[in-house]
């Protein structure tokens, strides 16, 4: 008997071993020698069966199912997180490896620590009345360190006035320990000039001093690099430009807009003006149509990388006509022709308003020689029409002053030029095209519908509302249309006059050099972003702030930086403030595009979550968990978490949402409601039982190991979870 058992087991061996053969042969795994996971499986979805095959997988499985599932301390700081009971943090020193590390987010201030910054906004708004919203304080968790919570509650105020920024990981002083000497620490330099040790610590030198890239470039020989980088840039852009026309307008910019990015944008904007010069401005008269599509193109490249760009070449090309007007042109010379002209068809492409152009036709009548005169005849013939149609009473008095210095003018009255003149501006001023000698507007049409298919969804070209005035004295009140331009002038009050009203809307209200500071250090690098920080900073209250951000009239792409610096703004603060949860309520009643955004900036935080501080991971938490709660926002945004792949800070945050939700202040109706929106969907079916499963392993089998801290909630936690699990469970609503 045993030897014909023997015999049937090596009989069965040798049919499996072909039943193996022929199974490889048709998976093409007959010939594989490599060790990895065959493509085949992957392909299949059957790569994870040889898990558990392999006992170091499944002891490592066991173990972080153990981490996961038993996780009780990690509870009892989440339970205390929410509840506020929490009465110190655990601090890490930076060397040490901790999950509790985060990386810098993307607005943080690059120098120096912002909390001294805001220490000052407070004490300036130390005497406004303060409001707590739907008890802020007791939803409020301490920032970490031993001894401060009466002063940090102070810093964070319900009414916007002041936020205590978490931006100190990076500019903290490095222990003396961890410097060490020049010999036995490696020293380098950040990218923003900063000396640190070997650890990553930024290393306090009272004796250093900030040297900017351009003059560290040349003390270190960079000239020539750069110089060979400039000649190379310059060599890209003029062989496009050579080749710009209308039917390949569109490739030309997209190209020009990757020069950008991958350049300086100061050079290219030097070199892009100088080859404008070269290529428009001559002694012959340039082509009309030749001055329209390189206008275009600026139009272009105004809208899609910046309005810097529009800015720049105004400024050099109203400096170069400044410069000639002061010099005697003869007739032939067609110099100053051009350089108008280029002024004249940017206004058509709206890169500026039409108040530059009434200043440079002023300007000419006040000189009023036959040079001048044919340059205003230049101007009306390409855009009189516009100007009539922008600023009529402008138009008139222009008229009007016209005909007087044609009736005085003693050597030009009977000149055909002036006569010429006169009768163009009556015809602008009656509206007949068919007078008008030479006038087309049929390609400056065709062109401008063109270029609206080829700026991008979201952005348009915008106006710069700026003067001559403005543009030639831009030495003394500095280019205030453009955002973040630097200036160093010889009278401080004025740059901060300019700064504080000069480049704010009337909404924004005045604010403080502070703010602006603080506003910079955030990287709220440009307009749009640094009206709304200013505004959630300074506003009264949340009803002050929603009031002052609708009148900013915002649409489209910017009128969503303000739920991105809203929220920037909420997870900085080292406390969990009610204000942005107020704000973010009211935006969602006036316009569910404001929901959405919201919606979608939640779901980019999502991939993050590995890279936040504890404290950003609660106050994100804390705020879904109140608009879930008010009805602005359904808990499904948590659908797209992938439940089964989420590592141990990822069960945090969730958990933290739930806890919010689960142990509100509310009554128990507010929180099924929460739960019923999501409980007949068919499509949210395989999310139901997801979130029910991570309730019952993640929240009810912890509150066995709960802390003593947290007694009092115990109760209303499990009487919370089972209302929940039995709305998720019945499919349907309940009453």
């Amino acid at each position: 008997m045993e030897q014909q058992r023997k015999y049937q087991l090596i009989e069965a061996n040798k049919v499996e071993d072909r039943n193996i053969r022929k199974l490889e042969k048709q998976l093409n795994l007959a010939k594989r020698k490599a060790k990895s996971v065959p493509k085949a499986f992957v392909v299949s979805g059957l790569d994870y069966i040889l898990d558990v095959c392999d006992s170091e997988k499944i002891k490592a499985a066991a173990a972080t199912e153990q981490n996961l599932y038993e996780s009780g301390s990690e509870f009892e700081d989440d339970l205390a997180m929410v509840t506020g009971k929490k009465a110190e943090s655990k601090i890490v020193p930076k060397g040490e490896d901790s999950d509790n590390e985060g990386s810098e987010d993307d607005f943080e201030g690059d120098e120096d620590s912002i909390e001294d910054d805001l220490s000052d906004i407070s004490e300036t708004y130390r005497d406004s009345t303060q409001e707590d919203l739907d008890g802020g304080q007791d939803e409020s968790e301490s920032s970490g360190s031993d001894g401060d919570e009466e002063e940090e509650h102070r810093s964070s105020r319900v009414g916007g006035k002041s936020a205590a920024f978490d931006d100190t990981r990076e500019d903290q002083e490095a222990p003396e320990s961890n410097r060490g000497s020049d010999a036995d620490e490696g020293y380098w330099e950040d990218i923003y000039g900063r000396k640190r040790d070997r650890h990553g610590n930024v290393v306090q030198d009272r004796c250093q001093k900030y040297v900017p890239p351009n003059l560290r470039q040349s003390a270190s020989g960079g000239g020539s690099q750069q110089r060979e980088e400039l000649s190379r840039l310059r060599k890209q852009m003029k062989g496009l430009l050579n080749r710009l026309a209308e039917n390949n307008m569109h490739s030309i910019a997209n190209q020009m807009e990757g020069l950008y990015m991958r350049n300086s944008r100061n050079d290219t904007n030097e070199t892009l003006t100088a080859l404008y010069f070269e290529s428009l401005v001559s002694n012959t008269p340039t082509p009309e149509r030749l001055v329209m599509e390189h206008a275009m193109l600026i139009a272009i490249l105004h809208a899609n990388v910046g309005m810097e760009i529009g800015a720049h070449l105004l400024q050099n090309v109203v400096k170069k006509f400044d410069q000639l007007t002061k010099e005697d042109q003869r007739i032939e010379n067609k110099v100053i022709d051009n350089v108008l002209l280029i002024i004249v068809h940017l206004y058509t492409f709206r890169v500026f308003s039409c108040n530059l152009i009434y200043d440079i036709m002023n300007r000419l009548c006040d000189k009023f020689g036959e040079k001048e005169i044919e340059l205003i005849i230049l101007v009306l013939r390409s855009a009189g029409f516009s100007l009539r149609k922008d600023d009529p009473v402008a138009l008139k008095d222009l008229i009007l002053r016209a005909q007087k210095l044609a009736n005085e003018a003693t050597p030009l009255k009977d000149s055909s030029r002036v006569r010429f003149m006169v009768d163009i501006l009556m015809t602008i001023k009656n509206n007949n095209m068919a007078k008008l000698p030479q006038y087309d507007p049929t390609l400056s049409n065709h062109l401008k519908k063109l270029m609206k298919t080829m700026v991008r969804t979201g952005n348009s070209v915008t106006e710069l509302k700026i003067s001559l005035d403005d543009l030639l004295k831009v030495d003394e009140r500095g280019r205030w249309w453009v955002v973040g331009s630097a200036w160093t002038g010889d009278n401080p009050s004025s740059t901060s006059s300019a700064i504080t009203s000069g480049g704010l809307p009337a909404s924004v209200g005045q604010v403080t050099q502070e703010i602006l500071e603080l506003a910079r250090k955030q990287r709220m690098n440009t307009t749009n972003r640094r009206n709304i920080f200013c505004i959630l900073m300074t506003a009264e209250d949340y009803l002050d702030a929603f009031e002052k951000l609708l009148k900013l009239g915002l649409k489209g792409q910017p009128e969503q930086e303000i739920i991105h610096v809203l929220v920037h703004c909420l997870l900085q603060e080292t406390t969990f403030n009610l204000y942005y949860v107020h704000i973010a309520s009211q935006l969602c009643a006036s316009d569910r595009r404001h929901q959405m955004t919201i919606q979608c900036c939640a779901w980019d935080k999502f991939k993050e979550i590995g890279e936040m501080t504890d404290g950003q991971i609660a106050n994100l938490a804390k705020f879904l968990a109140h608009l879930f709660l008010n009805g602005s926002l359904p808990i499904s945004v948590l659908k797209v978490i992938q439940f089964t792949d989420l590592d141990k800070r990822g069960v945090r945050f969730v958990r933290q949402v739930l806890l919010c939700m689960l142990l509100s202040e509310r009554g128990d109706e507010e929180v099924v409601a929460v739960f019923s929106r999501i409980a007949r969907a068919d499509k949210l079916a395989e999310f139901r039982e997801a979130l029910r499963l991570f309730v019952h392993h993640f929240v009810a089998r912890s509150l066995k190991k709960k802390g003593e801290e947290a007694e009092g909630d115990v109760g209303k936690l499990t009487e919370r979870i089972a209302l929940a699990d039995q709305v998720l469970a019945s499919n349907s609503k309940l009453i």
